[in-house]
This record gives structure tokens, C-alpha cells and sequence, in this order.
């Protein structure tokens, strides 16, 4: 088993059940999580991603490729992980975001979690792609 998989496939369940609890497990004590407008820290991340998820009424977080490079002795490791998300909104309104994170790992207790994640936008807009592509990977919207 891939012990990266089994942690990015608890991320996206977690996101799918709405569930805060198993989201947080999967991130060392000073996890950053950054969404593009600088990194919240721990409890601060999960408080902003429960938030977030409040404001969802369904969200399927699917997982596509992905790579990881782990040194085991060092206990440290990095990784990039692509993914599409389909959001409905509290509102009814629908959207789809296509992206990636670029992550760091760290071993703890024999367990890897995440010590960062960054997402880095591909396209955000309607599931038909007619929204706007991101020109060069989290700089903004093409023109």
C-alpha cells in the first residue's frame, strides 16, 4: 500500500462526508493549508475549512494522479496531487474547480500526514468549461 494515497484518499473522503474530524487527523499539529491567499496553520486551517464546508451543500472531491518522494529516515516528503472538485453551493448554484496541491509530508508516530498543502487553480467555472482557465497556475484567470 501507498502510505501518500491512503492520505490523500482520507482527504477527499473526508471533504466528500463533510467530515472535520477525519480532516483534521490528516495534518501534522502546524499543517498549513493554502488556498492561494497565504497559509492558515492548524487549528486556524481547519476552522476555515469547516467554514468553507458550511457554506456547500454537496461537494465530490475525486482524486486524479499523483506523485510522491518520501525520505523515510529523514521523515519527510513532498508530493504534487491533481484533482477536479463539483460544488453545489448552499445557494443551488453549481461550479467545478480543477487544480492540484503541491504538499509536504511529514512521518509522525508512523503515520505520514500532511505538514502543507498549496492548491494551485486550473479552471474554476461550469462543469461545460466555458469558465475561466487560470493562465499560469495560480496567477489568475486567462484572458
Amino acid at each position: 500500500m501507498d502510505p501518500i494515497a491512503d492520505l490523500v484518499h482520507s482527504y477527499a473522503d473526508a471533504v466528500c462526508r463533510f467530515d472535520p474530524e477525519q480532516w483534521g487527523a490528516n495534518w501534522t499539529d502546524d499543517g498549513e493549508w493554502d488556498m492561494g491567499d497565504g497559509a492558515m496553520v492548524g487549528s486556524a486551517a481547519l476552522d476555515t475549512w469547516t467554514q468553507i464546508m458550511g457554506t456547500m451543500g454537496a461537494v465530490i472531491h475525486v482524486i486524479h494522479n499523483g506523485t510522491s518522494e518520501l525520505d523515510d529516515e529523514a521523515g519527510v516528503g513532498a508530493g504534487r496531487w491533481y484533482f477536479t472538485e463539483l460544488l453545489r453551493n448552499g445557494d443551488g448554484s453549481t461550479a467545478t474547480l480543477i487544480a492540484y496541491y503541491d504538499d509536504r509530508y511529514r512521518l509522525v508516530d508512523g503515520r505520514w500526514l500532511f505538514a502543507a498543502r498549496v492548491l494551485h487553480p486550473l479552471y474554476m467555472g461550469p462543469a461545460d468549461l466555458s469558465g475561466g482557465f487560470f493562465a499560469d497556475f495560480g496567477q489568475g484567470p486567462a484572458s
